[in-house]
């Protein structure tokens, strides 16, 4: 399980960035401000590159970063935002 608050933290570590583009329905994850990966916000499963990543490592983290949120349940995924309320 991973949350996105979990996938922020794992990204910033590692030495990325996120953002989420609502209008598009993506949380994108970032890398020197191009977007490598985008993650649907409202499906499972979904996540697709976007741009290549020529350095070996930071391409593998990339793509298990993305895989694991886009793979991650929906309730499970925003469970951190749900206990605000």
């Amino acid at each position: 399980m991973m949350t996105v608050k979990d996938f922020n933290h794992n990204a910033e570590v590692k030495g990325f960035t996120t953002s989420v583009d609502a209008k598009l329905g993506l949380i994108l994850l970032k890398h020197h401000d191009t977007t490598v990966w985008a993650i649907a916000i409202h499906k499972v499963g979904v996540a697709s590159q976007m741009a290549p990543l020529l350095e070996l490592d930071k391409a593998i983290q990339a793509q298990a970063l993305a895989e694991a949120l886009a793979n991650t349940d929906l309730a499970d995924r925003y469970a951190d935002i749900f206990e605000l309320f």
